[in-house]
């Protein structure tokens, strides 16, 4: 008889960062699961929890954020300081508005600041495929 299902091995370490005050709390989570690092953003507030970085060897995806269901995401591979930030189509206009990502408030275009969906499909793929999914939208900085 076969179990039900072969034993996993994780692949994607979520590092959850707190902030209160000056005191910086980081959880770690350990999943091969996409649905539970995307149940992780649901903790992405904007106030105390802003920052969720997702490593699989060597790359990173960074989601900070979640004040006013806005979102920052980053895609760094290597060493490299070349990293890839994901965008919004739909957003329009150059005011810039407030996000909070690792504890601090920071200023970005609108088109840089993707809402709950985008962040979850970008958390999701790099947890499922590793990398950056080819159908969202992402800016390469040098």
């Amino acid at each position: 008889m076969r179990p039900p299902h072969p034993p996993m091995n994780p692949d994607t370490i979520v590092y959850e960062e707190s902030c209160q005050g000056d005191l910086v709390e980081t959880i770690q989570h350990t999943t091969n699961d996409a649905c539970y690092a995307v149940n992780l953003l649901s903790r992405l507030n904007g106030d105390s929890v802003t920052l969720l970085s997702l490593v699989r060897k060597n790359e990173t995806l960074n989601i900070g954020g979640g004040n006013d269901g806005r979102y920052f995401v980053t895609y760094h591979r290597g060493s490299h300081d070349e990293y890839s930030i994901l965008q919004n189509p739909s957003a329009t206009g150059y005011n810039q508005v407030t996000v909070t990502v690792a504890g601090m408030r920071r200023l970005f275009f609108p088109r840089a600041c993707v809402g709950w969906s985008g962040a979850a499909r970008a958390a999701a793929h790099f947890v499922t495929n590793g990398g950056k999914s080819a159908k969202l939208i992402w800016e390469i900085q040098p």
